[in-house]
């Protein structure tokens, strides 16, 4: 894969491994053009929002290759001023900051944060995320808002333009750069479109794809100690 890019971002080395990129899979990481900075899906979707008690966040959804990172960013009692945007993990939000937040399940009310499953905000595949992807050609974007309309049952999301730095939420502390760049490679040879080789019915897993297609997997997500 040929990276085309304004910034450098934690795992572009990985193309000079691989003799400069397979010149095949381009991946240009330029700002969307305004008619792919607003969508609409035909249907009601969701991406995995906590709920919050008041306006005390601001919530926005980081996509990687169909996989949805919700991000946070709390709005200060006092300044009203908020911070910047952190992945919603157990790394960056500790108890009293859950408390602090007010986060309980969306339609269970009676829930308390004590019982908040973080796994449904960092790193879950959502088909709404994998057909946003398909729509803007893009393998790794921010979903700045949506909202849906109930006259004509769908759902509109707004896009942020520019294409974001993963170093710069933390992934990286995850997502091996070598294990990310084959898997950015992947999603955009065979997922992203509508492909031939995914319209024959196989049993296959995608580690198992990814392999076929000779990357490596030896690298696997890493979490922080």
């Amino acid at each position: 894969m040929k990276i085309k890019s304004r910034f450098k971002d934690y795992y572009d080395y990985v193309a000079h491994a691989y003799g400069g990129g397979d010149e095949r899979v381009t991946y240009v990481r330029e700002p969307l053009p305004d008619n792919l900075t607003s969508v609409t899906l035909p249907d009601f979707a969701d991406l995995p929002t906590p709920r919050l008690s008041g306006a005390r966040a601001y919530t926005k959804h980081l996509v990687i290759n169909g996989r949805v990172y919700t991000v946070i960013a709390p709005i200060d009692p006092v300044t009203l001023v908020a911070g910047p945007y952190r992945l919603f993990h157990q790394d960056n939000f500790d108890d009293d900051d859950v408390i602090n937040l007010s986060v309980q399940y969306h339609w269970r009310p009676n829930e308390s944060w004590s019982s908040l499953k973080w796994e449904r905000y960092f790193g879950q595949e959502n088909a709404t995320a994998l057909a946003l992807s398909k729509a803007i050609k893009q393998p790794v974007f921010l979903v700045d808002s949506y909202h849906k309309n109930w006259t004509s049952k769908s759902t509109h999301f707004e896009i942020n333009p520019h294409i974001p730095v993963l170093r710069e939420y933390g992934i990286n502390h995850y997502i091996q750069p070598e294990q990310l760049y084959q898997e950015i490679a992947y999603f955009m040879s065979n997922k992203m479109v509508d492909s031939p080789d995914l319209v024959v019915h196989n049993n296959m897993t995608d580690k198992e794809k990814i392999v076929q297609h000779g990357f490596d997997l030896k690298q696997s997500f890493r979490h922080r100690k």
